[in-house]
């Protein structure tokens, strides 16, 4: 209700993002949880926002180039801007104890089949997974293949199946996921391009994650 009496509008497409528009300039909120990011067109009208928004909430300044984790990296002159997992990928790492370990070339091994019946089978088994948290990791690399990580979306979208009753195939598989991004941290997704030429058309990208 606070932010529709400043006169901005949800949008249709996401909830979580708000917009208002004027003769002067427009103006974008995309906001999470207590998380906010103001952009405008112009310097001013975000620094006019940001005013408003001290009258009606209580906040708090960040570095707007780290959002929820993700490192917002701003390239004026190639007019691109990336979004990068590399520090939260190594917070994992270090949180799973994995920081020492081989990195794989692939998220997921293609020789391995994984179903419900890799649940545990013995007691050491059950133990054994109460002490994982196997839950965790899957909502890490869920949250890293929503963002900016689209050649895990296969592999976590696929581990997070077996959530309620998780073998130790499955705490494997996880970890191997987790190694391949620990292997390819400094890999970003790029938004923006300069304008396609002749010499330099612009291309299409596709991910076939699950090797089908």
């Amino acid at each position: 209700a606070g932010l529709l009496a400043l006169d901005f509008k949800q949008t249709d497409s996401d909830h979580a993002v708000y917009v208002r528009q004027s003769s002067d300039g427009h103006a974008i909120l995309a906001i999470h949880v207590d998380n906010t990011l103001i952009f405008s067109n112009l310097s001013l009208i975000v620094k006019h926002v940001r005013k408003e928004l001290c009258l009606s909430f209580e906040i708090t300044d960040e570095d707007p180039s780290w959002f929820l984790g993700c490192h917002i990296i701003r390239d004026r002159v190639a007019r691109t801007i990336a979004i990068s997992h590399r520090q939260y990928i190594e917070t994992l790492a270090k949180r799973f104890r994995l920081e020492d370990s081989n990195p794989v070339s692939t998220p997921l091994d293609s020789s391995q089949h994984l179903s419900i019946d890799d649940a545990p089978q013995t007691d050491d088994e059950r133990r054994e997974m109460a002490e994982r948290p196997y839950r965790e990791l899957v909502g890490a690399l869920l949250w890293i293949a929503v963002t900016d990580r689209p050649d895990v979306m296969f592999a976590a979208v696929f581990l997070s199946q077996f959530l309620i009753n998780p073998g130790p195939r499955h705490w494997t598989a996880a970890k191997r996921v987790l190694r391949y991004l620990i292997g390819t941290k400094d890999f970003a997704l790029v938004l923006g391009l300069p304008p396609a030429s002749a010499d330099q058309p612009h291309f299409i990208g596709w991910s076939d994650a699950d090797w089908g």
